[in-house]
């Protein structure tokens, strides 16, 4: 009887520890800045990659200081007070990204401030092997499998297709623990691939996040995964299996 108790209560979700409305408004509003000046930055990047575009914006139609400033911009954008806020509406229409979304957004931004700000040389080539070189490390092919089954799983659940409560799992001490052992499964098994210490201890960190605050919903799933991010590694996946580097 007492591990059925147990049992009951590791998967209970009638008690969730949810996040203050404050600290969920705060973290709508800095979460989608991040992304919004992340994708800024990727659109700048592409633009001065492709030579056509990049010689017609330094042609004069565009200057080049609004083109290095409007990620900027997008960013401030966001943190606005609503209801003028880019946040507001994408808030609205898409919730809060998740705190793996948010991360990963961050790590972008920084190196594209300060190339070495967190990452070695080391790291920075595994990173480039792995996302455009010809051979996936199995650790970040297992994530993104990982990933996209989850988002199915997930959606399948949304549409009450399995009857399984998956996404309510989520709310439950069992859903932590399962988080948890995922971040030190990354930890150990990006061991041999990178010597620096933010790329292993990222999922824990992550994960301590989530744990001292619950954002962005009080939900496990919605911490590790979004719609923007599940549609991401599907996009990814495919490219590399069509250009045979998989």
């Amino acid at each position: 009887m007492e591990l059925m108790q147990l049992w009951s209560m590791l998967i209970s979700q009638e008690t969730p520890w949810l996040p203050g409305p404050f600290l969920s408004k705060t973290y709508l509003s800095v979460s989608w800045a991040v992304v919004l000046v992340a994708m800024g930055l990727g659109v700048v990047r592409w633009l001065k990659g492709s030579g056509d575009v990049a010689k017609s914006v330094g042609g004069g139609r565009v200057r080049l200081w609004v083109l290095a400033l409007w990620p900027w911009a997008l960013g401030i954008w966001a943190l606005s007070p609503a209801p003028w806020s880019a946040s507001y509406w994408l808030g609205l229409a898409f919730q809060s990204p998740s705190l793996l979304t948010t991360g990963l957004c961050a790590v972008y931004v920084a190196q594209g401030v300060r190339p070495k700000l967190m990452f070695s040389t080391q790291s920075q080539t595994f990173a480039n092997r792995g996302l455009n070189g010809r051979q996936v490390p199995a650790a970040l092919l297992g994530l993104v499998l990982c990933g996209i089954a989850l988002g199915w799983l997930l959606l399948l659940d949304t549409l009450n297709l399995l009857h399984l409560q998956v996404f309510a799992w989520g709310f439950s001490p069992l859903a932590v623990a399962l988080g948890l052992c995922v971040a030190w499964g990354c930890a150990w098994g990006f061991s041999g691939a990178t010597t620096n210490s933010f790329v292993k201890w990222a999922g824990l960190l992550l994960m301590t996040v989530y744990v001292l605050t619950r954002l962005p919903t009080g939900n496990v799933w919605d911490a590790m995964l979004d719609p923007l991010l599940w549609i991401y590694l599907h996009v990814w996946l495919i490219r590399r299996w069509f250009s045979r580097k998989i």
